[in-house]
């Protein structure tokens, strides 16, 4: 018989997860708030022949910007 994989779990700070989770969110915060004020414009405008970009792509320079 061969061995296997053993996962050794531990307790984390409560005070620490909760500290990068605001973090977490307030980098995100922004993010949204600005791609649900681009969907808005795109309703607004009534797009008859549709969108020509994918819509997550136009965000994706700036949330790659903020993870480094």
């Amino acid at each position: 018989m061969s061995g296997g994989f053993v996962n050794v779990y531990h307790s984390i700070d409560r005070t620490e997860t909760l500290i990068a989770f605001y973090i977490w969110a307030g980098e995100a915060a922004p993010l949204i708030e600005e791609a649900n004020l681009t969907k808005e414009d795109y309703r607004d405008a009534e797009y008859g022949e549709g969108v020509d970009e994918v819509f997550r792509d136009r965000f994706s320079n700036t949330s790659s910007d903020n993870t480094n």
